[in-house]
């Protein structure tokens, strides 16, 4: 059977079905949450399960507090255990003729259905997609956020007293070791400092709306402090009066949502109303007042302005005439031109600021040639009021002003990109851009039509000769006037065309070098040329030179060694050229070997001295003579031997000597004769 069969009277604040108290970032495990609120020596305790199974198991077997004091900052000393528990169902049913939140309560624990009512609408229609076990919960738990007494008659909160400067631990456990609960253990630390945890102050603004005022505060401020709140009302700014029945709870749970609101309706026009509101915590405990605000009621306006007269009256602009009672007009903030160039909607205002409530008529700027103009008028909530659209088409002959600030460059590819100030006047219609490649010719138009934007890219062919492009650009507005030109920019063409080539004109072997002689590259853009000659083992850069250099004399070629000679020229784009090769072979003249003699009674004999000069030889023939003898092959060495000791000779004779050096090219050189007596 049914245990109370109340008929309960639902307030607007029993819509918000979810548990708000889940929102407040609390020292927290997985099943049960619990906050404190410390006023001096006075503390408050409040905690929560998370979800019905939780308090369903909780109330069953009860919850354990266990008070501990923190010396030191690490050590805990246990102070004392509490046990605390939902009250029966026969104490429940004593309180609930007279408390509508413990009927409730009563309710969400013991009955055999719950059903709450409302004079109006059903809980039904509100919670049609909820589940009969989250119902019991999340009224249970919104009766606990807005008593609490209620809440410690459920088991879910205790007054204590504390010691000054004193610094406790409160740990808080189900009553059980059963399996459903693997994590119920909350903390939190308490100190008799603490301060309430709440914003510094309430910021309310209000508007008023055709007979409805409007309360808006801040949600994302506010949300983790409050359960709900109080709204007051005064029409002297002195004497205030609560115009809510019951604790007002926000329901916006959207997290994108910035703000709470709250309407109230006033029947009393031309008045000044003040109002305040006061937040209240989990613990009942009141904040400081909000600011106040104010907010003067006035009649809904009627009409709507009439434009009566539309004229151009030349230089790009209109004169519009409207009208609007006399009498609304004290209801008014103002009236904004709107303008547009298609009537069915991109109106745009003329001017930032509003007109006078007593103008009725202003000059705007034109859009175009065609103008679609409306009237707007604007009551003190800036509710807007608009006439019904008015065409109009106006003529221009004011050519636009020339384009600022025009750049651009060139990449690899040959993009031109061009940018500009963009024009500020309103019937712009866009911009051409011309180009030449000789600033003293006639420029040619890129674009086949306007463009809009103030950006414009063109490839250009890379193989072009000119060095340079030259860009231009005029304004062009809706009536078909063109402007002046902009200033003219150089860009430089990204070249790919390598240079002219050097060409040989004549090359030499001597004695001494090897002669070569050439004609330059007569490009224009050279950065620099080079000289260059391969032989079979290596490659050397023999002359590098920016200046006008039509000659070299190549001392450094060897003799009887084939060399190839090339001119690369490079230009400022790095672009390379290379001239034909040509061959030459070194032909220096052959030198003899200079051979010394000198008689040694050290070293046992005569001793032969000869320079090599560094070249590698294969072997070196000896001829020998005596007494005016010819001179015949004598010994032969082999290697780089540059001395020889001949030990077979006789005293009071005359020897003569001579040598062949042959080398690893296959020529042979010979030396002096000389000749010494012994």
């Amino acid at each position: 059977m049914t245990l109370y069969n109340y008929k309960y009277r639902i307030f607007n604040h029993i819509m918000a079905l979810v548990f708000v108290l889940l929102s407040i970032p609390l020292k927290a495990q997985e099943n049960i949450v619990i906050i404190s609120s410390v006023d001096s020596v006075n503390l408050r305790l409040r905690w929560s399960p998370m979800n019905y199974h939780i308090w369903e198991f909780a109330n069953k077997y009860g919850y354990t507090l266990q008070r501990y004091t923190i010396e030191n900052q690490k050590n805990l000393i246990l102070e004392h255990t509490d046990y605390y528990r939902p009250l029966s169902m026969i104490e429940w049913e004593t309180i609930a003729d007279t408390n509508d939140r413990a009927a409730i309560v009563a309710q969400a624990m013991f009955g055999d259905n719950f059903e709450i009512t409302n004079e109006d609408t059903t809980v039904l229609q509100v919670t049609n997609i909820a589940k009969e076990q989250d119902m019991r919960f999340s009224f249970a738990m919104l009766m606990a956020a807005q008593d609490f007494d209620i809440a410690c008659k459920m088991g879910l909160g205790t007054m204590q007293q504390i010691e000054p400067d004193k610094r406790y631990l409160y740990r808080l456990f189900i009553n059980a070791s059963d399996s459903i609960v693997n994590s119920d253990t909350c903390e939190c630390t308490v100190t008799s400092n603490d301060k309430p945890q709440q914003p510094d102050t309430l910021e309310l603004n209000a508007t008023y709306i055709n007979g409805r005022i409007e309360l808006r505060w801040s949600k994302r401020i506010n949300e983790d402090y409050f359960v709900g709140y109080h709204i007051e009302r005064s029409s002297d700014s002195v004497n205030y009066k609560r115009i809510n029945k019951a604790l007002f709870v926000p329901f916006e749970n959207d997290e994108f949502v910035c703000d709470y609101t709250f309407s109230d309706t006033v029947e009393n026009i031309g008045e000044r109303y003040f109002y305040r509101i006061q937040g209240v915590n989990f613990f009942g405990e009141y904040s400081r007042y909000s600011s106040i605000a104010v907010v003067t009621t006035y009649k809904p306006i009627t009409a709507r302005p009439h434009i009566t007269e539309i004229e151009d009256v030349g230089a790009g602009n209109i004169s519009v005439t409207w009208d609007f009672p006399i009498d609304e007009q004290q209801q008014l903030e103002g009236f904004q031109i709107l303008v547009s160039d298609y009537v069915a909607d991109n109106y745009r205002p003329m001017s930032n600021d509003l007109s006078l409530s007593d103008t009725r008529q202003q000059t705007v700027p034109s859009v175009g040639p065609a103008n679609y103009v409306i009237v707007a008028a604007y009551d003190k909530s800036g509710i807007e009021y608009l006439s019904m659209p008015k065409f109009i088409q106006t003529t221009d002959s004011i050519a636009p002003m020339a384009p600022k600030g025009l750049s651009g460059n060139m990449n690899n590819e040959g993009v031109v990109t061009l940018d500009w100030t963009a024009n500020t006047e309103p019937d712009i219609a866009g911009y051409r851009v011309f180009y030449t490649t000789d600033k003293y010719m006639e420029y040619t138009n890129l674009t086949n039509k306007t463009i809009a934007d103030n950006h414009f890219e063109y490839k250009f062919p890379l193989n072009w000769l000119n060095r340079n492009l030259y860009f231009t650009i005029i304004a062009e507005d809706l009536f078909y006037n063109y402007s002046d030109f902009s200033d003219t920019i150089t860009i430089k063409m990204f070249d790919t065309i390598p240079p002219s080539p050097a060409v040989f004109r004549s090359y030499e072997s001597t004695d001494s070098a090897i002669c070569l002689k050439w004609i330059n590259s007569t490009s224009t853009d050279l950065m620099i040329t080079s000289l260059v000659r391969y032989s079979k083992t290596m490659t050397d850069t023999l002359l590098q030179f920016r200046e006008e250099k039509t000659e070299f004399f190549d001392k450094s070629a060897e003799s009887d060694i084939e060399y190839i000679y090339q001119i690369v020229t490079k230009d400022s784009s790095y672009n390379v050229s290379k001239s034909a090769e040509i061959s030459a072979t070194g032909k220096h003249k052959a030198r003899e070997v200079v051979l010394n003699a000198s008689f040694s009674n050290d070293k046992g004999g005569v001793v032969l001295k000869w320079d090599n000069s560094g070249k590698e030889q294969v072997a070196v023939a000896i001829y020998k003579s005596s007494d005016g003898d010819k001179l015949n092959l004598y010994k032969t060495i082999y290697g780089n031997a540059e001395m020889f000791i001949d030990s077979n000779v006789e005293l009071n004779r005359t020897y003569s000597y001579r040598i062949r050096i042959r080398y690893t090219n296959g020529k042979s050189v010979m030396s002096n004769t000389i000749s010494l007596r012994i």
